[in-house]
């Protein structure tokens, strides 16, 4: 059973990525898994109820990873490092992943919210960053808005570029099999420039006016 589940989401993930979510169909899916349509509804009713599983499926892993990094004594900037670890070593193998969270969040935005606060604790992961971190940006006087920033930007930078992927691959990499993961890997020492930016009290971004 567990192997049929795991067939099954390899094939919506890709039958969703080759026709998007609303083109996909349910036969399309049983087809990509070389299973029958009965089968595939004994699991999943319907095509909508899949991607959200698949989307939950995927919160849940990466927080299980992340949790314990949040959790530690590490300053803000170096648990920004540690989780940029987590995230490409998870989207390298899931590129899919922003794309689906953007998607749903356009189709069904409540019920993303939902998946995030019920899988994903988001909540209390961001009020358990502030609580420890806020005094590491601007002297500890930084209003909550700041951390938004912090985290604004902090996913910016991390999943704009699985975004662009397919751009990324027609225009620049060409061919290059080996290129985006180069790109992804030489982005990491990028994104942690830029953060350190806003965890300086002198950071411009975060001057008061």
């Amino acid at each position: 059973m567990k192997e049929t589940k795991s067939k099954i989401f390899e094939a919506a993930q890709a039958v969703f990525l080759r026709k998007g979510l609303e083109a996909a169909t349910m036969s399309d899916i049983a087809k990509e898994a070389c299973i029958s349509r009965p089968s595939l509804h004994y699991y999943h009713r319907t095509k909508h109820g899949l991607f959200s599983d698949i989307l939950a499926k995927a919160v849940k892993d990466i927080i299980s990873q992340v949790q314990p990094v949040v959790d530690s004594d590490l300053s803000l900037l170096k648990k920004a490092e540690k989780t940029i670890d987590i995230y490409h070593e998870i989207l390298l193998e899931n590129p899919l992943m922003p794309l689906f969270l953007i998607s749903e969040a356009r189709r069904n935005p409540q019920a993303l919210l939902e998946l995030l606060y019920t899988h994903g604790h988001i909540d209390v992961l961001v009020a358990q960053l502030h609580k420890r971190h806020a005094g590491e940006l601007h002297q500890g006087r930084l209003p909550l808005e700041a951390m938004a920033h912090f985290l604004n930007t902090f996913c910016g930078l991390l999943f704009f570029p699985f975004l662009a992927k397919p751009l990324l691959d027609a225009v620049i990499f060409r061919e290059n099999p080996t290129a985006f993961k180069r790109f992804v890997e030489e982005r990491r020492e990028i994104i942690l420039r830029m953060l350190s930016v806003l965890v300086k009290p002198t950071g411009h971004a975060l001057k008061k006016k």
